[in-house]
Formats: structure tokens, C-alpha cells, sequence
């Protein structure tokens, strides 16, 4: 859905949970996890600000090891906002510092 609509906030690694929820809110996706009326129900995003905080913290620390890395799907579930990544790609750069 991100890349269909072209719908992204950006920021320097690492980010806290909240600057990430805050980051998620700023988006069409975030409005829509909000909920819309009766049509779609408003699901708690602390779980994918948790994976992006937590994702950011990896990319500050290993930066120099992992230079890209891509999560794709991450699945949200409605409701309590359970976050599955369902394939993970981590680029090295295959040299110890």
C-alpha cells in the first residue's frame, strides 16, 4: 500500500516510538489505521511505531555492516494493530570494522 500510494515519512535513525507514531500519524496510512467512521475500524498503531523505533535503532547501530534493508509485507492486524513481517531483506556489505 505504501509504495501504490506513494504515502511515506521520513526521518534520521533512531527515532523513539513516539517520533515514530507521530511520523505514522502524518501519513494517509496512519490516518486510515485511525479509523473512518463505521467503514473501517481504528486500530492501535503503537505496535508498527515499536517496529519502526526498533528498526531504526538496528540501522543507527549496524549502519556501517547493513546500508539498506527492506520489510515487505509488514502485515497490520485491525484491531490491536499486531504486526507481522512477512519477508525481510538485509543488504551487507559483507566487510567487518
Amino acid at each position: 500500500m505504501v509504495e501504490l500510494e506513494a504515502d511515506k515519512a521520513l526521518s534520521l535513525s533512531p527515532v523513539t516510538a513516539g517520533e515514530a507514531g507521530a511520523m505514522l500519524a502524518r501519513t494517509r496510512l496512519g490516518k486510515a489505521l485511525g479509523g473512518y467512521r463505521n467503514l473501517i475500524p481504528r486500530t492501535d498503531t503503537a505496535p508498527l511505531a515499536r517496529l519502526v523505533s526498533n528498526l531504526s535503532e538496528l540501522a543507527a547501530d549496524f549502519c556501517d555492516l547493513v546500508p539498506e534493508c527492506d520489510l515487505n509485507p509488514v502485515l497490520i492486524r485491525k484491531g490491536s494493530g499486531e504486526v507481522r513481517v512477512v519477508d525481510a531483506l538485509f543488504v551487507s556489505t559483507g566487510g567487518r570494522q
